[in-house]
């Protein structure tokens, strides 16, 4: 099992390599959850896909919601066929 230091270097990673996917990720997330209350990270793949934006590295997806105000608050099976019906967390803004 990964420590505590090595998942805070891993996001401290994708942080600075991906900084300006995750700005219009964590952006899109508040503005959905604003109007729709939650979000998960299916609502944002599709987005990215819709829009053509996708991540260079995988680890990003996971970044989005880690601090910066979303707060977990439920988990369900995600939608996408390649999560092959995996639980996902839902998130919420606090704002």
């Amino acid at each position: 099992m990964p420590s505590q230091l090595t998942l805070d270097a891993a996001f401290t990673n994708v942080e600075a390599a991906e900084s300006g996917w995750l700005n219009w990720a964590r952006s899109y997330a508040k503005t959905y959850c604003v109007m729709h209350h939650s979000i998960t990270s299916d609502d944002i793949r599709d987005a990215a896909d819709l829009y053509g934006i996708q991540p260079d590295s995988p680890k990003a997806w996971g970044a989005v919601f880690i601090g910066h105000g979303f707060r977990c608050i439920g988990r369900e099976r995600s939608k996408r066929k390649s999560n092959n019906g995996r639980f996902i967390a839902r998130w919420t803004y606090d704002i």
